[in-house]
């Protein structure tokens, strides 16, 4: 990890971005959007609804945390998919995604890109921001608390609540979808589910830490878009899947239920 900080801080500086007028404009647009972003992403159906399904499907995982753990915990993961699953998730919460994007984006003068990589870096570190504040609550241990490093430990409470590894992926994986539309989300969706799985294997975290962080991540891309309001870079598609959405909840034998439909005949 610090070979390759070293590696990137060179690869800044010999490209002198650093020296252009408008990083610290755009890296201060950043930290509006996750200021922002933190009360918006409860003001819009779109989040309502990612709150709606995450806190159900947490609660679910929830009730079927240790018999889920229990199951997947039976084989080790291999030394690719710990690769994957938490090497690369450390290295995809750092600065280092979000600004190479930067940095492309600026040499190459694409605005689109540039923006992408501003809400990117704002939704990963207000997510982040959300899973180290409701880690300091207790919900729940970890499932195993032996073997944890410095990263697992050192800034978050006691609670595994929910899994901060998997927040730059998951991040990564809904602004994708927002910009590039959802052939290209595909790559960091599968890295956000390798990464969910590794977790529970290993059980470093439960199922339900993993499952309130990916939705906690749609939440946060949706209130930095908001704040953002770079409308004219969304993809069509996206457009279509925030248009065409319709949420209700009925009655069913007494128990109430979610239904969540998307209509784009």
């Amino acid at each position: 990890m610090n070979l390759l900080l070293f590696l990137f801080i060179n690869f800044f500086i010999s490209g002198n971005l650093f020296a252009e007028s408008r990083v610290k404009d755009d890296f201060i647009d950043s930290l509006k959007y996750m200021g922002k972003g933190s009360y918006l992403q409860f003001s819009e159906a779109p989040s309502l609804y990612y709150l709606g399904i995450g806190s159900s499907a947490a609660l679910w995982a929830e009730h079927n945390d240790k018999e889920i753990v229990k199951s997947i915990s039976k084989n080790k993961t291999n030394n690719a998919i710990t690769l994957m699953g938490n090497d690369l998730a450390i290295l995809g919460n750092s600065p280092l995604i979000p600004l190479s994007f930067y940095y492309v984006g600026v040499t190459s003068e694409n605005s689109k890109l540039i923006n992408f990589s501003k809400e990117y870096f704002s939704a990963l570190y207000l997510t982040l921001a959300e899973t180290v504040l409701l880690s300091q609550f207790h919900f729940h241990p970890r499932p195993d608390t032996t073997n944890l490093t410095k990263w697992e430990t050192s800034f978050r409470g006691k609670s595994s609540f929910p899994s901060g590894h998997v927040a730059g992926f998951a991040a990564l994986t809904f602004k994708t979808f927002q910009f590039y539309g959802p052939l290209y989300a595909v790559a960091p969706l599968g890295l956000t589910l390798v990464s969910s799985f590794e977790r529970i294997n290993t059980k470093k975290h439960y199922t339900s830490d993993v499952v309130a962080a990916i939705f906690m991540s749609a939440m946060s891309s949706e209130g930095v878009r908001i704040a953002a309001q770079n409308s004219s870079d969304n993809n069509s598609i996206y457009e279509r899947f925030l248009e065409k959405t319709h949420f209700q909840v009925f009655a069913l034998n007494n128990t109430y239920l979610m239904q969540v439909a998307w209509d784009f005949l």
